[in-house]
């Protein structure tokens, strides 16, 4: 081939690929999709050997040893009637301790009949799991694991819909590890995901109120509600801001209402001794294995004094929050593929700065990720720096999750995105919208 052809060729391919549609305008995800097809496909085999080699969340057993024991037993308690006694650990370990005793198939399940694994959440959140005790546990528990994943699948699918290749971009966001680690778990941020999509939808569909409602359910684990509501407040967005307080509104009166005034300031105490840097052991609150920046001081100084650990980490925590705040500077455009970018600055400093912050949490940076994957960014889309960041996160969660004290690399992680987000985002036009 000559020299003339070497060079006259590219200029062919690109004039052809522009009657179909402008080059510079296609995402990375469309033109690199048979491959990250590919890298889903075996990073989702990897996580199958893992999850039945080793987890093996389908036996009788399996809702025995994971969170979903705790959630079902804080709906039982309110369903029978008891829940102003819903924080009394006595009654949750003695309920939990005939319940495996009644289920549990083998021997090695009923050896730990008195081990408890503790109801922390607010009292509102039993109320999603009142229809499945309804059900034998076991299937209850298969209902929720299939609930929890069409979820996500929801929540994924939403802003990817009509979008090339959705399908294939929907599959490899499925194996992100935090899904499994949700699933397995039986966590609720499978339910938490589809809001936080439903939200943004709401959002970008000029419906602010209804945004904010359903962003307002993120008060059920309110560690992931504060910097929204923060963002609602510092944009001045009084009506997205309302939506959300009103949701959190209806979480306190529902709790009131399940336990009582006085389950209510036992759940405040219940807080206040579980909410230390170094929790105490029963609490099974294992700052070690989580993703913020209380894990990245004990990973780095296990010696740190409770004191000085906390000083630490509500200053570098606030700091996180305050930083990430600089993303928002301009207008306030729900429909500007800005604004998905902006929304997953969000939650990175969302799990980096909160002080209870687990790697199911991950599971939420799907909806805004989704979005942003969804709308064509010129500039952005084409650069291998934002390739970079989806590839070494993807990475780096298949490491973080078999490997749980590992957690704190999430932190700087999120800070090296968090800043190429930022940049990125102050130096796209405002006036740039969704075409």
């Amino acid at each position: 081939m000559s020299y003339r052809w070497r060079l006259r060729l590219p200029i062919t391919i690109g004039r052809r690929l522009e009657t179909k549609g402008s080059f510079s305008a296609m995402t990375v995800s469309e033109r690199h999709c048979p491959k990250l097809a590919a890298a889903g496909v075996t990073a989702s085999v990897a996580v199958l050997v893992f999850a039945v080699g080793v987890v093996k969340p389908w036996l009788p057993e399996a809702p025995l040893g994971n969170d979903f024991i705790s959630f079902w037993t804080a709906a039982s308690l309110v369903r029978e009637g008891v829940g102003s006694a819903l924080f009394d650990m006595g009654l949750q370990q003695d309920f939990q301790q005939q319940l495996r005793l009644q289920t549990a198939a083998a021997e090695t399940a009923r050896g730990h009949a008195s081990f408890l694994i503790p109801y922390h959440n607010p009292p509102a959140l039993a109320l999603v799991f009142l229809p499945l005790t309804w059900l034998p546990l076991y299937w209850a528990y298969v209902l929720w694991s299939v609930l929890s994943l069409l979820a996500i699948l929801g929540a994924v699918a939403l802003p990817l819909r009509g979008r090339p290749h959705a399908r294939s971009m929907a599959l490899a966001l499925l194996t992100f590890a935090g899904v499994a680690d949700c699933i397995l778990w039986s966590q609720i941020a499978g339910v938490l995901l589809l809001a936080v999509g439903l939200g943004l939808w709401a959002l970008s569909a000029g419906r602010p109120a209804a945004g904010g409602a359903m962003l307002g359910l993120l008060w059920l684990k309110p560690q992931y509600a504060v910097v929204f509501a923060l963002v609602f407040l510092v944009k001045g967005r009084w009506r997205e801001l309302a939506g959300m307080a009103a949701a959190g509104v209806a979480v306190v009166i529902l709790s009131m209402l399940i336990v009582g005034l006085g389950g209510l300031l036992d759940y405040l105490q219940l807080l206040n001794r579980i909410g230390g840097f170094n929790p105490p052991p029963e609490s099974l609150v294992k700052p070690y294995a989580m993703i913020n920046w209380r894990a990245l001081l004990v990973g780095l100084w296990p010696a740190i004094p409770d004191s000085l650990g906390t000083a630490l980490m509500m200053g570098l925590g606030v700091a996180t929050i305050l930083v990430s705040l600089l993303v928002w500077e301009g207008d306030w455009d729900p429909t500007s593929p800005r604004f998905a970018l902006q929304m997953l600055v969000v939650v990175l400093a969302t799990l980096v700065a909160t002080p209870h912050s687990h790697f199911h949490g991950t599971a939420l940076l799907l909806a805004p990720l989704a979005m942003a994957l969804a709308r064509p960014m010129p500039g952005m889309n084409s650069s291998w720096t934002w390739a970079f960041l989806l590839a070494s996160g993807y990475l780096l969660a298949l490491l973080v999750w078999p490997v749980r004290s590992l957690g704190w690399l999430f932190v700087p992680y999120s800070l090296l995105a968090m800043g190429v987000l930022t940049a990125r985002c102050r130096r796209m036009g405002q006036k740039e919208v969704l075409s």
